[in-house]
């Protein structure tokens, strides 16, 4: 008996001091940032893109384990919007834009990233936070107020890239036919019938833009007209607005320049197709994003490379240019468990040289003004003598601005929205009724 009590009770020591080395091991591995694995969910963009290129040299360089899903815009957000509603926290870092950071952060599914900045243990002593373009830390802060605040409260994102969006116009096109680059809206709409044609054999479309029935049909060129002519999305008091004057007026031109010079099946067009057909020949004119002009001046992808001119978006009635603008950023999942190696490789990415290693694959509108102004991102960018980048700097420093006003409301009543353009296009609806029937629709969602 007394055996077998020695044997008992030392098969229990073991247990229990195997047991305990088992905790000890697992928290080492947790507090070890080399033992960690990190999960990013990604959207197909040049700045993913490029990145990937030079994650193995992180892993090698941190020990850390990096996977990626890249997915296109539509499939990458559905799955985002599955995985946090569901708490799930498999993926650590993932891409959003501002009405997702909007949305996600009132939601509680994001970690606020101002004291991983303020820690030095965390954050090197050279990654400089103030070399960000102050508009793009501007609209990655939000107070939670539905209507206002953006630009107060926690840093919920960091920018990656940046766009804001410009006339790419052939400039071998309009010198052929004597067609001169547009200045006014109405121009744009002249411009546009004339130059849709037969040319040498191809069909030539005088402008496009995006078409689905989507928010992000909304967002570049269509609200950078809208906003130019001085109407809204949301008044004060959160009541919409799209349906003004001002905003019917500017409406009906738009639809018209697409009815009249666009291509047929334009409420079919992504953004991914418009910029095939600008790249393939088939427009004259393409407003949309202008990080764009990287493919469109690489010959190796290009037929229009070295043809290619950049026009600032038209004023509006009252002389003024309101270009809407757009900011990919990397925000943090609040349900990760590896919070801390997320953040280490999200401030590496983010960090000066990287952003620079990410320019020569497309990624040339960075968020930091130390890279813009970099002897060599000036080189890549020096498109059309100089006016690219001469575009490009106005539009961030002078007139591209997020012009949606700060709410949860912004994919669902862009999407309404969105839907009212269609009707116009095929002619189903006025410019009024639809966007009448638009805001009436929006107001009972916000409503609720």
């Amino acid at each position: 008996m007394a055996n077998l009590k020695y044997r008992f009770s030392s098969r229990l020591v073991v247990a229990i001091l195997g047991g305990f080395c088992v905790l000890v091991l697992c928290q080492c591995t947790k507090n070890n940032p080399k033992s960690a694995e990190i999960h990013l969910l990604l959207n197909r963009h040049p700045f993913t893109e490029s990145i990937l290129r030079f994650i193995p040299e992180y892993e090698r360089k941190t020990g850390v384990k990096v996977s990626t899903l890249l997915l296109s815009e539509e499939e990458y957000f559905e799955k985002l919007i599955t995985e946090l509603s569901s708490r799930s926290s498999f993926y650590d870092l993932f891409m959003v834009g501002f009405p997702h950071l909007w949305q996600y952060a009132r939601a509680g599914w994001l970690v606020p990233l101002d004291p991983y900045i303020e820690n030095p243990d965390l954050t090197p002593a050279d990654w400089d936070p103030n070399d960000f373009f102050p508009e793009l830390i501007t609209c990655s802060r939000w107070n939670l107020e539905q209507g206002t605040g953006m630009g107060e409260g926690p840093l919920w994102a960091l920018p990656v890239n940046e766009e804001a969006y410009v006339i790419f116009y052939r400039k071998d096109l309009f010198e052929r036919f004597n067609v001169k680059p547009p200045a006014t809206y109405e121009e744009v709409y002249e411009a546009a019938r004339t130059l849709t044609r037969n040319v040498d054999g191809q069909q030539i479309y005088g402008f496009g833009h995006r078409g689905v029935q989507s928010w992000s049909t909304i967002h570049p060129g269509y609200l950078t007209a809208f906003a130019s002519w001085g109407a809204r999305d949301f008044d004060e008091s959160m009541h919409c607005v799209i349906d003004s004057p001002q905003g019917i007026q500017i409406t009906d031109l738009f639809i018209r320049t697409l009815r009249e010079g666009g291509p047929p099946g334009w409420p079919g067009y992504t953004w991914y197709e418009g910029k095939e057909g600008f790249l393939s020949g088939r427009f004259a004119m393409w407003f949309d994003a202008n990080h764009q002009a990287a493919a469109f001046e690489n010959p190796a992808k290009s037929r229009v490379a070295g043809k290619v001119g950049y026009l600032l978006p038209p004023p509006g009635p009252d002389g003024r240019i309101r270009s809407s603008t757009w900011v990919w950023s990397v925000a943090m999942n609040a349900a990760s468990k590896q919070k801390d190696a997320a953040w280490r490789f999200l401030a590496w990415a983010t960090s000066k040289d990287v952003l620079q290693r990410t320019v020569p694959y497309e990624n040339i509108n960075p968020t930091r003004r130390s890279v813009w102004e970099d002897p060599k991102t000036v080189e890549a960018t020096n498109w059309d003598q100089g006016e690219y980048r001469r575009t490009a700097h106005l539009l961030l420093s002078r007139y591209a601005r997020i012009r949606w006003t700060p709410s949860t409301y912004v994919t669902q009543a862009g999407d309404r929205w969105a839907e009212a353009l269609q009707e116009i296009y095929e002619g189903t609806r006025t410019a009024e009724q639809a966007l009448k029937d638009a805001a009436e629709d929006i107001n009972k969602m916000v409503g609720k």
